[in-house]
């Protein structure tokens, strides 16, 4: 490297010039990529329980990262927003519905809770050419996705959960990809061992 310091207190120094050996000021920093990342998540969350034992919750999230690659003059930006919308239930004491006998123990709340949620989510990557002063997305989508669970205790130590996810996805840039659905479902089954 055939940078020089100019003793000066800004770290401002000097190099040659192949071309003319004439001096040009120059840093001894090599930096060819900025980085800027934000992410908001939770930006606004709210989370309430009512007194008949129903919640409710709303998150919004915002992220954006900006990287600016020197030697290309080009700004690639990432911008991602995403709401979710929740809602849930607690029957106390769900055997008797069921009409059953009331399992672990006399402290115990044989509870059922029920949640679900509604999230959208939107992606968008730009990248942005300095030197031409152009814009152009080169990917991104939104997708929607809905979840459903209900957690029922059957003891201290068992708990049985039913659930179903669906993602809806569709692109924002459409040779980058396809609409794409997807499903899941089941039954679990958890063990607490811990006392």
């Amino acid at each position: 490297m055939n940078w020089i310091d100019a003793n000066s207190t800004d770290g401002v120094g000097f190099i040659q010039n192949v071309a003319s050996n004439n001096p040009f000021p120059s840093s001894p920093f090599d930096i060819t990529t900025i980085s800027i990342n934000e992410v908001f998540n939770p930006l606004v969350g709210l989370n309430s329980t009512l007194l008949n034992d129903l919640s409710l919750s709303f998150k919004y999230g915002k992220t954006r990262a900006v990287n600016l690659n020197i030697s290309s003059y080009q700004i690639t930006e990432l911008l991602k927003n995403d709401f979710t919308f929740g809602t849930g239930y607690r029957f106390d004491n769900f055997n008797k519905v069921l009409k059953i006998r009331k399992t672990g123990g006399a402290n115990f709340n044989n509870e059922l809770k029920v949640d679900a949620s509604i999230t959208y989510n939107k992606m968008l990557s730009l990248i942005r050419k300095i030197e031409d002063s152009f814009t152009q997305a080169i990917s991104g989508d939104s997708q929607t996705t809905v979840k459903f669970s209900a957690d029922y205790n059957m003891s201290k130590m068992i708990t049985l959960q039913a659930y179903f996810d669906r993602q809806i996805s569709n692109p924002l840039v459409s040779s980058t990809a396809y609409p794409l659905t997807k499903s899941n479902f089941g039954i679990s089954v958890r063990i607490n061992i811990a006392r």
